[in-house]
């Protein structure tokens, strides 16, 4: 008898791997004829590519030709080279080449504790077909396997770049893993690479990776007091903080009107304004914008 629920399977590196029940009964079976072919229907059964013994119910074929797809029928043969005639075929490509990367980005290039980092990955070919992992133990020393989240852009139902089309071509390819620092991870602020790996449904894979900096530093920070500051009432209006030492702080106008600057030269952590523009004058009373290097906030003058 034949034997049955023959498959196959294209596995890393562009073999193929066959398996199959074995005939039922087996006891008059000697061996298993292989009759490989490249098209349907067209497997030369004079005489079998590769056999193997009875009780063998796989066989893995090496040669093979990337990207070509390779039909199969198995054949029992008895112990006087009776072979039955079964036409039932399997077939798979071979894939010898593995996923290629063609870009990787982040949303941002500096995280903290607490942030979610999302990457885009971009593989070559519009490669809808493989499942990618990343790797954020090195920037996160509580990640687990598997925490991140991955979307195939190219299979998720969803028109992600908002052209008004579903897994349209130029979405086809496209990965996006996102994973949230953990709020009580331990490393130290720094540099980190995060690994990325691709494999495609032979088992094909390929690894890329991408810098990440964690930074828990607190920014320098500046208070403005009072706010609202009422100019019948308060003498000055006080900008305090850490930021204020040595820094230029600049006034404006909701239009973007320079009012004022203001500059500390002594390393205070204290400068004020005694609610004049740089002509002397009162301002008016409104919302004003304070910029102190790199901080920015706004302040309000009342009467």
């Amino acid at each position: 008898p034949a034997p049955t629920n023959l498959s196959a399977m294209a596995i890393a590196g562009g073999s193929i791997k066959l398996t199959w029940t074995a005939s039922s009964p087996e006891t008059d079976v000697s061996q298993y004829n292989i009759y490989p072919a490249t098209s349907s229907g067209g497997q030369n059964y004079s005489s079998p590519t590769y056999q193997v013994s009875a009780g063998t119910t796989t066989y893995t074929d090496t040669v093979t030709t990337d990207g070509v797809t390779y039909y199969y029928v198995v054949r029992a043969q008895d112990a006087v080279s009776n072979i039955e005639t079964n036409t039932n075929e399997a077939y798979a490509t071979a894939s010898a080449t593995g996923p290629s990367f063609s870009s990787i980005t982040s949303d941002k290039s500096t995280y903290k504790d607490g942030d979610t980092i999302t990457l885009t990955v971009t593989l070559d070919n519009n490669n809808i077909g493989c499942t990618l992992t990343a790797n954020f133990s090195n920037i996160d020393d509580q990640y687990v396997t598997g925490k991140e989240s991955v979307v195939n852009w190219g299979t998720d139902g969803v028109d992600n770049d908002g052209d008004g089309h579903v897994d349209n071509p130029a979405e086809q390819g496209v990965y996006v893993i996102t994973y949230l620092i953990s709020t009580v991870n331990g490393q130290a602020d720094g540099s980190y690479s995060v690994s990325v790996t691709a494999t495609d449904g032979a088992g094909n894979s390929a690894f890329t990776s991408i810098s990440l900096t964690l930074d828990n530093t607190t920014p320098p920070g500046v208070v403005a007091y009072p706010n609202p500051s009422s100019l019948s009432r308060h003498t000055n209006l006080t900008f305090w903080g850490t930021g204020v030492p040595y820094a230029k702080i600049r006034i404006f106008t909701l239009a973007g009107e320079l009012v004022k600057t203001l500059d500390e030269k002594y390393g205070t952590s204290k400068v004020s304004w005694d609610g004049r523009n740089e002509k002397g004058d009162k301002v008016a009373r409104g919302i004003y914008i304070y910029v102190v290097e790199n901080s920015t906030g706004k302040i309000a003058i009342v009467k």
